[in-house]
């Protein structure tokens, strides 16, 4: 009985949780999950301006609220940069510039699958320390922002989930190596456990490690490729996007909706379409021969398998923490409503599908160890 107690403790789903950590990239910060941001200049626009709001609209409550998702208005807290990243003050200034201008006309933080997951399982307090852009390489970094952010206080999960920007390179020989992306997120479990504040006496912290998405099928899937989608003032198909085959309408008609600066900021990213965005994967189009891909392939697989390294090396390193994979994410296949209008980023649909599945993949962990 006393064995079968502390395995139930060991293994606390996120349903018991009081707080969730969440460290990552654009994915789990909501990025590009509104229905209202598209690569379209104008919309985008009106989105700066102020004329657009990115509320969560009623066909969108009515999913969340049939998904199970309880309070689906709150955002969780989004947690800012730590004094501790300070180089210079100039990065200091663009880094915390470009955070505000994500957090605010980019990112929607209630339909990110951490936030999602949280409120399926009634967690007291969601932090996301994830930032959009951001790699293996900053996983250290956005470990201070959830020091900073919960200081003194016990995490009950923590999620780290990489699953883009390492793979998104100018050519695939810059692709993260998996021993940088190994080396990387092993530095972040370390510093977490010898820095955060442990858990109470029976219990413990869990950190979650979650396989890589299969980035592959945004560009091989037909139902993602066909999906229409509204980009550079016309309708569009997400393979004409992602290929970068249309007419472009960059300029658009001049308002004073935005500044110079957010107008100039937005013809910079418009200039190199969703294809800027990831070069590596999205050059497929260029030939459509799935051998362009196999360095997008041997990547996932090496980073994979070396998360399952981590969590076996590190697993008992602190008896306060369990270091444990998640591999449901790598088996996600999404369906056009599951990608968002960039044609690269996910919709709350494909948000929801992960916290789904994580949700179960835990509660399976439970069952099993009991």
């Amino acid at each position: 009985m006393l064995k079968f107690l502390f395995v139930c403790l060991l293994w606390t789903a996120p349903a018991a949780a009081e707080t969730i950590a969440i460290i990552g990239d654009s994915v789990s910060t909501g990025g590009a999950s509104h229905s209202a941001l598209a690569f379209d200049i104008d919309r985008m626009e009106a989105v700066f301006g102020g004329k657009t709001k990115l509320d969560i609209d009623e066909a969108t409550l009515s999913f969340l609220t049939s998904e199970g998702v309880t309070n689906p208005t709150i955002p969780p807290e989004r947690l800012g940069l730590s004094p501790r990243e300070f180089v210079h003050p100039l990065v200091w200034m663009l880094n915390s510039f470009v955070t505000s201008m994500s957090s605010q006309y980019l990112d929607m933080e209630e339909f990110s699958w951490g936030n999602l997951l949280g409120h399926l399982g009634a967690a007291d307090k969601i932090l996301i320390a994830a930032r959009d852009g951001e790699k293996s390489l900053h996983a250290k970094q956005q470990v201070d922002r959830i020091l900073d952010g919960a200081p003194g206080q016990a995490l009950d999960h923590v999620f780290i989930f990489f699953t883009g920007n390492d793979l998104c390179a100018s050519q695939a020989e810059l692709i993260t190596a998996r021993d940088d992306y190994t080396d990387e997120i092993s530095k972040a479990v370390r510093y977490l456990i010898t820095n955060a504040t442990p858990a109470a006496a029976g219990k413990i912290t869990h950190i979650w490690l979650m396989d890589p998405l299969g980035v592959a099928q945004l560009v091989t899937s037909p139902a993602i490729q066909n999906k229409k989608i509204w980009a550079y003032g016309a309708e569009h198909t997400c393979k004409q996007l992602q290929s970068n085959d249309l007419d472009k309408n960059l300029i658009g008609t001049p308002t004073n909706a935005v500044t110079p600066v957010a107008r100039a900021i937005l013809g910079q990213i418009f200039s190199g379409g969703t294809a800027g965005l990831c070069p590596t994967l999205f050059s497929y189009h260029h030939t459509n021969e799935i051998t362009d891909l196999l360095p997008i392939s041997d990547a996932l697989n090496g980073y994979r398998a070396g998360l399952a390294e981590i969590a076996k090396n590190l697993n008992e390193l602190n008896p306060r923490y369990r270091v444990a994979v998640l591999n449901s994410p790598s088996t996600l296949s999404f369906a056009d409503t599951d990608i968002g209008n960039d044609c690269f980023h996910l919709s709350v649909r494909g948000q929801m599908k992960i916290a789904k599945l994580v949700k179960t993949e835990i509660e399976s962990k439970v069952k099993v160890s009991k």
